[in-house]
């Protein structure tokens, strides 16, 4: 019996945790999705839009990616640059942290 107790608490933590992760989660895709976006830069290197992510993602910034896929159906001949986004509020530390990396001929006319 105090064992079955000790898992229904548990259970009910558990169900608590995830129920606020996914608010939590939903509220800031949300927040990314309807905000106000910034173009960082314009690229079709694999290699250096991984190392943008990346370097976004460690600096706590969510990255939005586009054209991606279509970029990559139109062979990689470079007609359609896989463009790099960020929230409006995330623009300036951004792209400060991307000139510190050194890729600051990478980024895009601030508008």
């Amino acid at each position: 019996l105090v064992a079955a107790r000790h898992l229904q608490r548990v259970l009910h933590q558990l169900r608590v945790g995830l129920a606020y992760f996914v608010r939590t989660v939903s509220a800031r895709a949300l927040q990314i999705r309807y905000s106000p976006m910034h173009l960082l830069l314009q690229n079709n290197d694999p290699v250096l839009l991984s190392y943008v992510e990346a370097l976004l993602a460690g600096g706590g910034m969510e990255a939005i990616v586009l054209d991606r896929h279509i970029s990559a159906v139109e062979g990689s001949i470079g007609a359609f640059p896989i463009r790099v986004m960020v929230a409006d509020d995330d623009a300036y530390a951004a792209r400060r942290l991307l000139t510190d990396a050194g890729l600051a001929s990478e980024l895009a006319p601030m508008d």
